[in-house]
């Protein structure tokens, strides 16, 4: 009895390593050139490589050139990704006053129903001029 049931605990924890939903990222353009007062759009796409459907988390940091950051845009959430599929939601940067320089930040994508499944993704916006 013991042996079946080990048995059985072993299929059921092979069988949940099976069924995953790994997600990836890629940005349109992962940096992109502006001045003070511009708004920048990105397009995003978050890929889902594994075999059951996911739904998505995403953030972005500040960015940052320096101590001189600009505010994190808003990216909505992505639901429904199916196994082997993906979606693509786009966002924008708007440049304040600041210094020229070269903005790093990251996106993190984050699976909702298993937060040990993320992405990251680096992009950069230059400020090309001093408003």
């Amino acid at each position: 009895m013991k042996k079946l049931a080990l048995g059985l605990i072993f299929v059921f924890v092979l069988c949940l390593g099976l069924v995953s939903a790994d997600i990836s990222l890629s940005v349109d353009a992962s940096s992109k050139n502006g001045n003070p007062g511009d708004s920048l759009s990105f397009t995003l796409t978050v890929e889902n490589t594994g075999t059951e459907s996911v739904d998505v988390t995403l953030t972005s940091s500040e960015l940052t050139y320096g101590t001189e950051t600009i505010s994190a845009p808003s990216i909505s959430d992505v639901s429904g990704i199916a196994a082997s599929g993906s979606s693509t939601v786009s966002y924008s940067v708007t440049l304040p006053s600041t210094d020229a320089g070269t903005y790093d930040g990251t996106i993190t994508a984050v699976d909702f129903a298993d937060a040990s499944n993320t992405a990251t993704l680096s992009y950069a916006v230059v400020v090309d001029s001093y408003a």
